[in-house]
């Protein structure tokens, strides 16, 4: 199922459904306010939604953190390199 990005009308809050695409039309009330005046965005996402691996949305794959430790090692400034 699409996920759609709505604008309460009221309070300005961005809110991301999952909807079928026949009920896209038909926001659900604004979760924060309850107001019905919700409207569907259009265009580019306004929300920067980042990194998935740092909002657990994703695991970080484990080998390449590995192989990232070993280019740190390896590397003359390696101590000031950051790995998550």
């Amino acid at each position: 199922m699409p996920a759609y990005d709505y604008k309460c009308e009221n309070c300005q809050e961005i809110i991301e459904q999952f909807k079928s695409i026949s009920e896209r039309e038909t926001p659900d009330p604004c979760t924060k306010c309850g107001s019905k005046n919700v409207k569907q965005l259009f265009g580019k996402n306004p929300i920067r939604i980042g990194d998935p691996v740092h909002l657990g949305i994703k695991k970080n794959d484990t080998a390449w953190t590995e192989v990232l430790q070993r280019i740190k090692q390896g590397h003359p400034g390696g101590n000031g390199i950051k790995i998550r």
